[in-house]
């Protein structure tokens, strides 16, 4: 059964909470039991804002570490993943001779929470001011003019 997305509207109610799941919900019997599982959703625009952060900060990165981080997709992509392994957000894995190496946590919707993705964002900020030599008002400021 595809993925479908609810509201809560009572104690012990739920409703469609968009189109797509409401056409979902149409084809499912009267007494058919169906699994749920509960996962709160993150705030879409806030990720849109992490994403314009991470863009903002790669494109005012210091200089020694253009030769790092090219400006390509993956030079992109490889930034946040440091960024975030900086922030403390990342695991351990270790390869088939015993080397380990820390891993960036995946931000996707299902691998981390609200909690711990507004943790993320405040400590990713505080990186970018130390690495910009900037406060967080100022570096917000720019933020929002960045978007």
């Amino acid at each position: 059964m595809p993925e479908f997305h609810l509201i809560k509207t009572d104690i012990d109610t739920f409703k469609s909470a968009d189109h797509d799941s409401a056409d979902i919900v149409r084809k499912i019997s009267q007494g058919d039991v169906v699994r749920c599982k509960s996962i709160k959703q993150r705030n879409y625009q806030f990720l849109k804002k992490f994403f314009a952060m991470m863009r903002f900060g790669f494109e005012h990165k210091p200089e020694y570490l253009d030769k790092h981080f090219p400006d390509s997709p993956r030079g992109k992509d490889n930034f946040r993943k440091e960024v975030i392994k900086a922030a403390g957000y990342y695991h351990i894995e270790v390869d088939f001779n015993g080397n380990k190496r820390k891993v960036a946590d995946s931000i996707s919707f299902d691998n981390m929470g609200p909690e711990t993705f507004d943790s993320l964002y405040s400590d990713c900020l505080d990186i970018f001011c130390r690495m910009l030599q900037t406060d967080q008002q100022t570096l917000m400021d720019e933020l929002m003019q960045f978007t």
